[in-house]
């Protein structure tokens, strides 16, 4: 359990921590919503309808805005915190007292492992359910012409393959074709006009195969609308989950390459803000002109974001050309990054 000091620590931590996260997604917001105004107030009955829609619409898209942001504000949180106690010469009266600096940092590093974790869930289970809601409503609120989105999923289990014609803005299912392989190695095929979800299948309308019109009649299967909502999703917001599968039908080319390097990259993202943390904290408690101006705190702060995100940029696309192996081109800036904190935290520290 943390005592009085380190619930001090982390008082001083999380304010800077959410100001800096709803400054950078607000400033965000309002800028996007400016420049798409025009095309909520053409498709909007009023002006008003036009806000609501746009709100509910940001609200959906809050988590997945959060993603990119959350650690940018932890290194930021973190950063401002220790500076405010190394300006006050807190931090010198602390450890007056007894306490290493890396005892001081304890409780920052393990709220920035939370926060870290906590986005982590936020994109795996948060962002695809929001990013499900928020597309249709998109669709229809800003006049995109409706259009039919075309699926293939395997599944395993049922050794099926479906096909799937899905128009997003309905939220319906157009067409679905469905072969699922027999022990006999031969194979049944089936063409429908219409699916309709009932839980656990889906009954089938305008049945076809090989060419003879057959009864309506229902299909048992884990598929479900959701899994199909999701496998649409940008690959950006996509889950681990849905990553795997696409990793299990890609072939062994560019496809697969990139999925590899997008689901490395979902496994590395936690540790982003913490090791942003590490480089962060030794510059502002070794340097007095950083702790005295907030505005040059922010800057370096911002530089160092760039330059690590510039770094990432870099191995990902050296990833996706395959001259980097996948793992390496995820965890390669956190390795350089870490490297560098622990150098620096070491000098601090002695």
């Amino acid at each position: 359990m943390f005592g009085k000091l380190d619930r001090y620590i982390i008082r001083g931590y999380l304010g800077p921590f959410f100001v800096a996260t709803g400054v950078i997604v607000g400033l965000y917001v309002v800028a996007e919503a400016f420049s798409n105004l025009d095309i909520y107030l053409r498709e909007a009955p009023g002006f008003f309808a036009a806000l609501g829609r746009m709100g509910q619409v940001y609200v959906l898209r809050l988590p997945a805005l959060l993603v990119p942001v959350l650690p940018i504000g932890i290194l930021v949180g973190a950063s401002y915190g220790i500076a405010q106690l190394s300006a006050n010469n807190e931090l010198t009266a602390m450890k007056a007292s007894g306490l290493s600096f890396w005892r001081i940092l304890t409780p920052v590093y393990a709220v920035s492992v939370v926060i870290a974790f906590a986005g982590m869930a936020n994109r795996e289970f948060l962002v695809p359910a929001a990013e499900r809601l928020a597309a249709p409503a998109m669709q229809r609120w800003t006049g995109k012409q409706e259009r039919n989105e075309r699926v293939v999923m395997y599944f395993d289990r049922e050794e099926t393959l479906f096909t799937i014609e899905y128009n997003v803005a309905r939220e319906q299912v157009m067409t679905m074709t469905i072969t699922r392989k027999l022990g006999d190695g031969q194979s049944v095929n089936l063409m429908a006009r219409e699916a309709q979800y009932v839980g656990g299948g889906w009954v089938l309308r305008g049945v076809q195969s090989q060419g003879k019109a057959l009864e309506d009649q229902f299909w048992p299967t884990a598929l479900r609308p959701r899994d199909i909502e999701m496998e649409l999703l940008p690959a950006d917001v996509q889950p681990l989950k849905v990553i795997n599968r696409l990793l299990r039908k890609a072939g062994s080319g560019a496809e697969r390459q990139s999925l590899l390097v997008r689901y490395y990259a979902h496994l590395a993202y936690p540790l982003a803000g913490i090791i942003l943390v590490g480089i962060g904290v030794p510059f502002v408690v070794s340097n007095e002109r950083i702790q005295r101006s907030r505005m040059i705190g922010m800057g370096v702060c911002i530089i160092i974001c760039m330059v690590f995100y510039t770094l990432q940029f870099i191995c990902t696309d050296l990833g996706e050309s395959g001259i980097l192996p996948a793992g390496l081109s995820a965890f390669l800036p956190i390795g350089i990054f870490a490297g560098v904190g622990l150098y620096l935290l070491e000098n601090v520290h002695t």
